[in-house]
């Protein structure tokens, strides 16, 4: 195998030369230092707007035009395929016309890929290797495909063997994009090693050019127990670590969001089927943290193994559920505000809160007590990320109530602003302040995106 130097160099001269240029993984550079005149780094499929995607796709007896079509109405801009269901290249290739026919780009699945790379962590065949990179050459140039998933949450152990396909796909197939989902904080066993080693260790080796994982944070309360938990304790840790890990190096974090219940998972509490303020408020904090791609887990409702399901967005038989209008709704939104959210940089989140000492409410890095211009936060529970737009200068944020079963009232106390652009359940408009300060009423579920301009 090549040397990374001569990997980057591949990328470079590329037609690629984009993603390469805005996602070199190794850079030191703090957010705020980027170029305004740099490519957008955080724009990795080159969709101009905040990508959405999804896990699981239609089944092959579902397979068909019309369904890829309501993937798209639904306001997904890119596709995770899914091996189990685009089973052999003939799938593949299906799956690909119609995911251009609907406007959509597609992250390829192929187990042959997926089951090379497990046999070569055993045997370090370098033939595996080669065998892969020649079974994604049947496809590659279909124009909706735009990169490869090559395995999900791999363990520490499995890292060297991963970084071998990375390194040979990213010198076959320049300017096309590899996809790898990694641990949540809560998978610590999965992991195999403390998960911040976990993190910076993928960081080092690998030096991606963007970072994505899963965690569901939806738990089944008891409503017999005054004290019951209704959401996992790390979500806000894992979430902030991630958003300083990411920022550090200016690349973009992706994460999933729980559209279902989820029963049977060894060694996880059983998860809830979500409500529309559940899904909105998992979207709305993955913003607020710096989240630039949303994956809906699921899309198709699975089916059942060692793990059960409630239904997701699409029913087994083809059906759309009332999440799949939950998310048609709440994407048209997200996407509104989307392409000015897609070039800023996360700055950290203000968590104002009665108890922030409460584990769940624990942070990575300490929360801002003030922003730019918002010189105090007051009133009731809400999370605050803050951003900068290096191309046009301005700051702005995302103000979310911090549970989905609360509504907030906040007061932002603010130096020298009369005006600011709002945007809040689908609309925009101007909010002038009063003496100096803008209060603000957010509905349980909902959010504002704020820009002061």
């Amino acid at each position: 195998m090549k040397k990374k130097l001569k990997r980057s160099l591949a990328i470079m001269i590329s037609v690629g030369l984009l993603l390469a240029v805005a996602g070199c993984g190794g850079k030191e550079e703090k957010p705020g230092n980027r170029p305004s005149n740099e490519p957008n780094p955080y724009d990795l499929l080159s969709i101009g707007n905040l990508h959405i995607g999804m896990w699981v796709t239609p089944p092959a007896e579902y397979r068909s035009q019309e369904t890829f079509d309501a993937m798209a109405e639904c306001g997904i801009n890119f596709v995770n395929g899914f091996e189990y269901f685009e089973s052999d290249e003939n799938g593949i290739r299906e799956a690909l016309t119609f995911a251009e026919n609907s406007g959509m780009k597609f992250l390829v699945a192929d187990r042959r890929v997926t089951e090379a790379i497990n046999e070569y962590a055993v045997t370090q065949n370098a033939q595996l290797i080669e065998n892969a990179m020649t079974a994604i050459e049947t496809y590659y140039q279909y124009p909706a495909y735009a990169g490869q998933l090559l395995i999900d949450e791999p363990n520490r152990s499995k890292f060297e063997t991963v970084n071998a396909f990375i390194e040979a796909y990213e010198q076959n197939y320049p300017g096309k994009q590899w996809h790898v989902n990694m641990f949540p904080s809560y998978a610590e066993g999965g992991a195999g090693v403390p998960y911040l080693q976990y993190v910076d260790d993928w960081m080092e080796m690998v030096q991606p050019n963007y970072y994505s994982y899963d965690s569901y944070p939806l738990l089944v309360p008891d409503e017999n127990n005054p004290f019951t938990r209704y959401e996992i304790e790390d979500y806000y840790y894992n979430l902030d670590v991630l958003r300083a890990k990411t920022a550090e190096r200016n690349i973009p974090l992706w994460s999933f969001i729980q559209t279902l219940g989820i029963s049977g998972t060894p060694g996880v509490a059983d998860k809830r089927t979500p409500s529309r303020e559940d899904i909105r408020w998992q979207v709305f904090t993955n913003l607020a943290f710096g989240v630039k791609g949303l994956q809906y887990f699921c899309y198709w409702t699975p089916g059942g193994g060692t793990e059960s399901f409630t239904d997701a967005l699409i029913s087994p038989d083809g059906q759309k559920t009332e999440r799949y209008e939950y998310v048609k709704s709440l994407n048209a939104e997200i996407l509104q505000f989307g392409p000015h959210l897609l070039q800023c940089d996360s700055k950290g989140v203000i968590l104002n809160v009665a108890k922030p000492t409460e584990e769940r409410f624990r942070l990575y890095e300490e929360s801002l007590t003030s922003y730019g211009k918002i010189t105090s936060v007051s009133g009731d529970d809400a999370l605050i990320g803050c951003f900068h737009n290096p191309y046009t200068g301005e700051d702005s944020v995302m103000v979310v109530p911090t549970t989905p079963r609360d509504a907030s009232e906040v007061t932002l106390t603010m130096d020298g602003t009369r005006e600011v652009k709002a945007y809040d359940n689908g609309q925009v408009s101007t909010l002038a302040t009063e003496n100096g300060t803008l209060t603000l009423k957010i509905e349980k579920g909902d959010a504002m995106y704020i820009i002061f301009e």
